[in-house]
């Protein structure tokens, strides 16, 4: 490398020419992909969440989470049954009315009728009374379904941060370029946005 006082026109004007050209050429391809950016994130609805459910579909598509089993109880009283109560709902339950699920003990023809609401157990009711039930109240209804699995339907809380992070990032790119443009942005450590992407 030369010494300072070395230094003359054609070796600076040729670094300078070199870098300028870079530059420029760097802010419009970024500025090229921002607007690639902007128009994704405007057709999927402008959100955070959207984005990230467009760029991760096919993480979070195949992801699921097991269901949580749902809980009841019933009463019976002089051998019948009187009550039946949702403690939990549970969530995973294929939707549908008038499912049956006998209760164990007694004669065994004791049946509870339920309903399923999006994916919830609701409206449980006494179909069949029974006889010969051991008495009380709040007993557990034993041998009730399993859910099933509930697949995921829209990107994590994570994924969610990474496309946020991807819009301030594009977004600092697209006001550095806007200010080699000559229009006024305000001032940020836009270096802090862009930085996540190095």
């Amino acid at each position: 490398m030369a010494h300072t006082s070395e230094y003359r026109w054609p070796l600076v004007v040729e670094s300078a020419s070199e870098i300028s050209k870079k530059i420029v050429d760097i802010l419009l391809e970024a500025e090229s992909k921002y607007q690639d950016l902007l128009e994704l994130y405007a057709y999927v609805g402008s959100t955070a969440q959207a984005l990230a459910d467009q760029l991760f579909f096919d993480d979070w598509s195949i992801r699921s989470n097991p269901g949580v089993q749902a809980i009841l109880t019933y009463d019976a009283t002089g051998g019948v049954i009187t009550g039946v109560t949702v403690v939990n709902g549970g969530t995973g339950y294929t939707d549908g009315v008038g499912y049956l699920v006998p209760v164990q003990g007694g004669d065994g023809s004791g049946l509870i009728a339920y309903d399923v609401v999006a994916g919830v157990v609701t409206n449980a009711t006494v179909d069949s009374a029974g006889t010969t039930y051991s008495g009380g109240s709040g007993l557990a209804l034993n041998g009730f379904a399993e859910p099933e699995s509930i697949p995921e339907t829209q990107a994590s809380a994570e994924e969610v941060a990474k496309a946020q992070d991807l819009v301030d990032a594009m977004g600092a790119i697209h006001e550095i370029y806007q200010a080699a443009d000559n229009v006024a942005v305000g001032q940020e450590d836009r270096f802090v946005q862009v930085r996540r992407f190095t």
